[in-house]
Protein backbone atom coordinates (compact mmCIF):
# COMPACT_ATOMS: atom_id res chain seq x y z
CA UNK A 1 0.00 0.00 0.00
CA UNK A 2 2.82 2.38 0.89
CA UNK A 3 4.50 1.85 -2.47
CA UNK A 4 1.26 2.60 -4.31
CA UNK A 5 0.67 5.77 -2.33
CA UNK A 6 4.25 6.97 -2.77
CA UNK A 7 4.22 6.15 -6.49
CA UNK A 8 1.00 8.12 -6.91
CA UNK A 9 2.43 11.13 -5.11
CA UNK A 10 5.68 11.05 -7.06
CA UNK A 11 3.78 10.67 -10.34
CA UNK A 12 1.81 13.76 -9.44
CA UNK A 13 5.06 15.61 -8.79
CA UNK A 14 6.52 14.53 -12.13
CA UNK A 15 3.43 15.87 -13.86
CA UNK A 16 3.63 19.12 -11.88
CA UNK A 17 7.31 19.50 -12.78
CA UNK A 18 6.54 19.18 -16.47
CA UNK A 19 3.92 21.89 -16.19
CA UNK A 20 6.09 24.15 -14.05
CA UNK A 21 9.11 24.02 -16.31
CA UNK A 22 7.43 26.47 -18.64
CA UNK A 23 6.60 28.93 -15.88
CA UNK A 24 10.11 30.17 -15.08
CA UNK A 25 11.26 31.44 -18.47
CA UNK A 26 12.26 34.92 -17.22
CA UNK A 27 15.50 34.89 -15.22
CA UNK A 28 16.65 37.78 -13.02
CA UNK A 29 19.94 37.94 -11.13
CA UNK A 30 19.70 39.39 -7.62
CA UNK A 31 22.75 41.06 -6.08
CA UNK A 32 23.26 42.13 -2.50
CA UNK A 33 23.73 45.84 -3.22
CA UNK A 34 21.66 49.00 -3.00
CA UNK A 35 21.69 49.60 -6.76
CA UNK A 36 18.43 49.81 -8.67
CA UNK A 37 17.30 47.27 -11.22
CA UNK A 38 19.36 47.27 -14.39
CA UNK A 39 20.38 45.18 -17.35
CA UNK A 40 24.03 44.17 -17.31
CA UNK A 41 26.41 44.30 -20.20
CA UNK A 42 25.71 40.66 -20.87
CA UNK A 43 22.00 41.43 -21.38
CA UNK A 44 21.15 39.81 -18.08
CA UNK A 45 18.44 41.36 -15.95
CA UNK A 46 20.01 42.36 -12.63
CA UNK A 47 18.08 43.47 -9.56
CA UNK A 48 19.29 44.68 -6.18
CA UNK A 49 18.11 42.77 -3.14
CA UNK A 50 16.36 45.90 -1.90
CA UNK A 51 14.29 46.12 -5.08
CA UNK A 52 13.69 42.37 -4.96
CA UNK A 53 12.17 42.72 -1.47
CA UNK A 54 9.94 45.54 -2.70
CA UNK A 55 8.78 43.47 -5.66
CA UNK A 56 8.10 40.50 -3.40
CA UNK A 57 6.08 42.54 -0.92
CA UNK A 58 3.94 43.95 -3.71
CA UNK A 59 3.27 40.51 -5.20
CA UNK A 60 5.11 41.30 -8.45
CA UNK A 61 7.63 38.45 -8.57
CA UNK A 62 7.43 36.10 -11.57
CA UNK A 63 9.99 33.74 -13.05
CA UNK A 64 13.42 32.64 -11.83
CA UNK A 65 15.54 34.69 -9.43
CA UNK A 66 19.16 33.68 -8.93
CA UNK A 67 20.78 35.10 -5.80
CA UNK A 68 24.45 36.03 -5.99
CA UNK A 69 26.71 34.62 -3.24
CA UNK A 70 26.65 36.55 0.00
CA UNK A 71 24.88 37.20 3.29
CA UNK A 72 21.42 38.74 3.00
CA UNK A 73 19.92 40.42 6.05
CA UNK A 74 16.18 39.90 6.55
CA UNK A 75 14.88 42.65 8.79
CA UNK A 76 11.30 41.61 8.01
CA UNK A 77 9.85 38.47 6.39
CA UNK A 78 10.43 37.85 2.70
CA UNK A 79 6.86 37.28 1.52
CA UNK A 80 6.41 35.37 -1.72
CA UNK A 81 2.73 36.02 -2.38
CA UNK A 82 2.74 35.66 -6.17
CA UNK A 83 2.72 32.32 -8.04
CA UNK A 84 5.26 30.80 -10.39
CA UNK A 85 8.45 31.86 -8.62
CA UNK A 86 11.77 30.05 -8.50
CA UNK A 87 14.35 31.26 -5.96
CA UNK A 88 17.82 29.75 -6.37
CA UNK A 89 20.98 30.40 -4.41
CA UNK A 90 24.12 30.61 -6.54
CA UNK A 91 26.91 29.00 -4.50
CA UNK A 92 26.82 30.16 -0.85
CA UNK A 93 23.74 32.26 -0.12
CA UNK A 94 22.87 32.92 3.54
CA UNK A 95 19.76 34.58 4.94
CA UNK A 96 20.29 36.05 8.40
CA UNK A 97 17.70 37.50 10.75
CA UNK A 98 19.45 38.51 13.93
CA UNK A 99 17.83 35.68 15.87
CA UNK A 100 14.27 37.07 15.75
CA UNK A 101 13.62 37.85 12.09
CA UNK A 102 11.46 35.57 9.96
CA UNK A 103 12.57 33.96 6.71
CA UNK A 104 10.35 33.18 3.72
CA UNK A 105 6.57 33.39 4.02
CA UNK A 106 4.74 31.60 1.20
CA UNK A 107 1.33 32.85 0.18
CA UNK A 108 0.81 31.32 -3.26
CA UNK A 109 1.49 28.21 -5.36
CA UNK A 110 4.09 26.90 -7.80
CA UNK A 111 7.16 28.03 -5.86
CA UNK A 112 10.61 26.45 -6.02
CA UNK A 113 13.26 27.26 -3.37
CA UNK A 114 16.74 25.74 -3.57
CA UNK A 115 20.33 26.05 -2.35
CA UNK A 116 19.83 28.60 0.42
CA UNK A 117 21.16 28.65 3.99
CA UNK A 118 19.43 30.21 6.98
CA UNK A 119 21.29 31.38 10.08
CA UNK A 120 20.23 33.06 13.33
CA UNK A 121 16.66 33.41 12.15
CA UNK A 122 13.29 32.48 13.61
CA UNK A 123 11.93 30.42 10.69
CA UNK A 124 13.27 29.30 7.34
CA UNK A 125 9.96 28.82 5.50
CA UNK A 126 6.43 29.43 6.79
CA UNK A 127 2.94 29.73 5.30
CA UNK A 128 0.82 32.86 5.19
CA UNK A 129 -2.51 32.71 7.02
CA UNK A 130 -5.64 32.06 4.95
CA UNK A 131 -3.74 31.19 1.80
CA UNK A 132 -3.68 28.42 -0.80
CA UNK A 133 -0.13 27.12 -1.15
CA UNK A 134 0.39 24.08 -3.38
CA UNK A 135 3.07 22.60 -5.64
CA UNK A 136 6.04 23.70 -3.56
CA UNK A 137 9.59 22.36 -3.95
CA UNK A 138 12.16 23.06 -1.23
CA UNK A 139 15.57 21.49 -1.85
CA UNK A 140 19.14 21.91 -0.68
CA UNK A 141 18.29 23.97 2.40
CA UNK A 142 20.61 24.21 5.42
CA UNK A 143 19.83 26.00 8.67
CA UNK A 144 21.54 26.68 11.98
CA UNK A 145 20.29 28.35 15.14
CA UNK A 146 16.63 28.70 14.17
CA UNK A 147 13.46 28.50 16.22
CA UNK A 148 11.75 26.28 13.61
CA UNK A 149 12.90 25.71 10.04
CA UNK A 150 9.97 24.41 7.97
CA UNK A 151 6.79 25.60 9.68
CA UNK A 152 3.24 24.89 8.51
CA UNK A 153 1.65 26.07 11.71
CA UNK A 154 -1.60 25.29 13.45
CA UNK A 155 -4.77 27.38 13.12
CA UNK A 156 -3.66 29.33 10.04
CA UNK A 157 -6.74 28.30 8.02
CA UNK A 158 -4.71 27.61 4.88
CA UNK A 159 -4.73 24.89 2.24
CA UNK A 160 -1.24 23.42 1.93
CA UNK A 161 -0.64 20.48 -0.38
CA UNK A 162 1.80 18.88 -2.78
CA UNK A 163 5.06 19.85 -1.08
CA UNK A 164 8.40 18.19 -1.79
CA UNK A 165 11.08 18.90 0.84
CA UNK A 166 14.41 17.21 0.18
CA UNK A 167 18.10 17.53 1.07
CA UNK A 168 17.32 19.41 4.27
CA UNK A 169 19.93 19.87 7.01
CA UNK A 170 18.96 21.67 10.22
CA UNK A 171 21.14 22.03 13.34
CA UNK A 172 20.64 23.70 16.72
CA UNK A 173 16.92 24.43 16.41
CA UNK A 174 15.05 25.67 19.48
CA UNK A 175 11.61 24.10 19.06
CA UNK A 176 11.42 21.97 15.90
CA UNK A 177 13.14 21.40 12.60
CA UNK A 178 9.91 20.60 10.74
CA UNK A 179 6.38 21.23 12.01
CA UNK A 180 3.40 20.25 9.86
CA UNK A 181 -0.18 20.94 10.93
CA UNK A 182 -3.67 21.66 9.69
CA UNK A 183 -6.65 19.77 8.30
CA UNK A 184 -5.96 21.43 4.96
CA UNK A 185 -2.36 20.19 4.93
CA UNK A 186 -1.78 17.03 2.90
CA UNK A 187 0.49 15.28 0.41
CA UNK A 188 3.83 16.31 1.90
CA UNK A 189 7.06 14.46 1.07
CA UNK A 190 10.13 14.88 3.31
CA UNK A 191 13.23 13.00 2.17
CA UNK A 192 17.03 12.97 2.53
CA UNK A 193 17.23 15.00 5.69
CA UNK A 194 19.48 15.42 8.73
CA UNK A 195 18.00 17.09 11.83
CA UNK A 196 20.20 17.68 14.88
CA UNK A 197 18.73 19.60 17.80
CA UNK A 198 22.17 20.11 19.32
CA UNK A 199 23.38 19.36 22.81
CA UNK A 200 21.93 22.49 24.38
CA UNK A 201 18.41 22.32 25.75
CA UNK A 202 15.59 23.99 23.85
CA UNK A 203 11.86 24.51 24.11
CA UNK A 204 10.17 22.19 26.61
CA UNK A 205 8.25 20.24 23.93
CA UNK A 206 11.10 20.15 21.45
CA UNK A 207 10.89 17.83 18.45
CA UNK A 208 12.66 16.99 15.23
CA UNK A 209 9.47 16.46 13.20
CA UNK A 210 6.09 17.41 14.68
CA UNK A 211 2.77 16.63 12.98
CA UNK A 212 -0.47 18.05 14.37
CA UNK A 213 -4.10 18.95 13.76
CA UNK A 214 -5.25 16.36 11.18
CA UNK A 215 -2.43 16.84 8.67
CA UNK A 216 -2.45 13.81 6.36
CA UNK A 217 -0.83 11.83 3.57
CA UNK A 218 2.74 12.53 4.60
CA UNK A 219 5.73 10.47 3.47
CA UNK A 220 8.94 10.72 5.53
CA UNK A 221 11.94 8.72 4.35
CA UNK A 222 15.73 8.51 4.20
CA UNK A 223 16.68 10.65 7.15
CA UNK A 224 18.30 11.03 10.56
CA UNK A 225 17.02 12.84 13.66
CA UNK A 226 19.08 13.26 16.86
CA UNK A 227 19.40 15.26 20.07
CA UNK A 228 15.91 16.50 20.87
CA UNK A 229 16.18 17.53 24.52
CA UNK A 230 13.47 19.73 26.00
CA UNK A 231 14.11 22.26 28.73
CA UNK A 232 11.28 21.82 31.23
CA UNK A 233 13.02 22.53 34.50
CA UNK A 234 12.10 20.01 37.17
CA UNK A 235 8.98 18.88 35.29
CA UNK A 236 8.66 15.70 33.26
CA UNK A 237 11.55 15.51 30.76
CA UNK A 238 10.39 16.21 27.21
CA UNK A 239 11.84 16.05 23.73
CA UNK A 240 10.78 13.71 20.90
CA UNK A 241 12.36 12.74 17.60
CA UNK A 242 9.11 12.32 15.67
CA UNK A 243 5.96 13.47 17.44
CA UNK A 244 2.47 13.00 16.03
CA UNK A 245 -0.32 14.35 18.24
CA UNK A 246 -4.11 14.07 17.99
CA UNK A 247 -5.13 16.80 20.43
CA UNK A 248 -6.90 18.83 17.72
CA UNK A 249 -7.74 15.87 15.48
CA UNK A 250 -5.65 12.87 14.54
CA UNK A 251 -3.08 13.17 11.74
CA UNK A 252 -3.46 10.20 9.42
CA UNK A 253 -2.02 8.26 6.49
CA UNK A 254 1.64 8.76 7.34
CA UNK A 255 4.59 6.58 6.32
CA UNK A 256 8.05 6.64 7.92
CA UNK A 257 10.66 4.63 6.03
CA UNK A 258 14.43 4.24 6.45
CA UNK A 259 14.71 6.77 9.26
CA UNK A 260 17.08 6.74 12.26
CA UNK A 261 16.02 8.58 15.41
CA UNK A 262 18.35 8.81 18.40
CA UNK A 263 18.93 10.45 21.77
CA UNK A 264 15.60 12.14 22.33
CA UNK A 265 14.99 12.96 25.96
CA UNK A 266 11.48 11.48 26.13
CA UNK A 267 10.49 9.33 23.13
CA UNK A 268 12.25 8.83 19.84
CA UNK A 269 8.88 7.99 18.29
CA UNK A 270 5.88 9.44 20.17
CA UNK A 271 2.90 8.80 17.94
CA UNK A 272 -0.82 9.53 18.21
CA UNK A 273 -2.15 9.14 14.70
CA UNK A 274 -4.15 6.75 12.56
CA UNK A 275 -2.97 4.62 9.65
CA UNK A 276 0.71 5.07 10.38
CA UNK A 277 3.16 2.74 8.65
CA UNK A 278 6.83 2.38 9.59
CA UNK A 279 9.50 0.35 7.85
CA UNK A 280 13.26 0.00 8.33
CA UNK A 281 13.38 2.47 11.17
CA UNK A 282 15.91 2.50 14.02
CA UNK A 283 15.31 3.93 17.48
CA UNK A 284 18.65 4.49 19.21
CA UNK A 285 19.75 5.66 22.63
CA UNK A 286 23.07 6.33 24.32
CA UNK A 287 21.39 5.81 27.69
CA UNK A 288 19.09 8.72 28.57
CA UNK A 289 16.17 8.28 26.13
CA UNK A 290 13.10 7.17 28.03
CA UNK A 291 11.11 5.39 25.30
CA UNK A 292 12.09 3.87 21.99
CA UNK A 293 8.56 3.73 20.63
CA UNK A 294 5.61 5.30 22.48
CA UNK A 295 2.40 4.55 20.60
CA UNK A 296 -1.09 5.77 21.50
CA UNK A 297 -4.77 5.15 20.76
CA UNK A 298 -4.55 3.52 17.31
CA UNK A 299 -3.17 0.53 15.37
CA UNK A 300 0.39 0.77 14.04
CA UNK A 301 2.49 -1.25 11.61
CA UNK A 302 6.27 -1.42 11.98
CA UNK A 303 8.19 -3.69 9.61
CA UNK A 304 11.88 -4.39 10.23
CA UNK A 305 12.13 -1.86 13.02
CA UNK A 306 15.03 -1.94 15.48
CA UNK A 307 16.04 -0.77 18.93
CA UNK A 308 19.69 0.07 19.59
CA UNK A 309 20.99 0.97 23.04
CA UNK A 310 19.28 1.11 26.43
CA UNK A 311 15.82 2.54 27.11
CA UNK A 312 13.74 2.79 30.27
CA UNK A 313 10.80 1.55 28.19
CA UNK A 314 11.71 0.08 24.78
CA UNK A 315 8.11 -0.02 23.52
CA UNK A 316 5.16 1.54 25.31
CA UNK A 317 1.61 0.87 24.12
CA UNK A 318 -1.05 3.23 25.44
CA UNK A 319 -4.44 1.91 24.33
CA UNK A 320 -2.66 1.01 21.08
CA UNK A 321 -1.91 -2.11 19.07
CA UNK A 322 1.30 -2.79 17.19
CA UNK A 323 1.97 -5.22 14.40
CA UNK A 324 4.94 -7.05 15.98
CA UNK A 325 7.13 -7.32 12.88
CA UNK A 326 10.14 -5.92 14.71
CA UNK A 327 13.64 -6.93 15.59
CA UNK A 328 15.58 -5.92 18.70
CA UNK A 329 19.34 -5.46 18.47
CA UNK A 330 19.92 -4.19 22.01
CA UNK A 331 18.26 -6.90 24.12
CA UNK A 332 18.58 -10.67 24.21
CA UNK A 333 14.82 -11.16 23.91
CA UNK A 334 13.01 -10.23 20.72
CA UNK A 335 9.96 -8.06 20.52
CA UNK A 336 7.57 -10.89 19.83
CA UNK A 337 5.24 -10.99 22.80
CA UNK A 338 3.80 -7.50 23.25
CA UNK A 339 2.55 -8.25 26.75
CA UNK A 340 6.09 -7.82 28.10
CA UNK A 341 5.67 -4.08 27.53
CA UNK A 342 3.53 -1.63 29.42
CA UNK A 343 0.01 -1.53 28.04
CA UNK A 344 -2.02 1.32 29.53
Amino acid sequence: MFCKVLATVLSTWILCSCVLNGMYEKTTYVVNTEKSSETSGTNRAVMSFEVFLQQAEGGYLRGTYILAPGIYQLIKPLQIISPDVRLIGNEEVIFEGGGTGHGLVLGHSNIDISNISFRDIRNCVTVKKQSYVSNISITGITANNVHDCILIDRSIDSTVKNWLISDLKVTNYYRSAVRIAGAGTKRIILSNFSLDGGKSKGYCWKGGIQIYERASHINIFDGRIVNNIGSCGSNYPQGDGIEIDDKDGAPHDISIVNVIVGDSRDGNFDLKGSNIFMKDVISASSGFTKAGFRLWNYDYVCKSCSLEGEFQVPVELNRARLNPQMKDTSHKHGIQSLNVYRNI
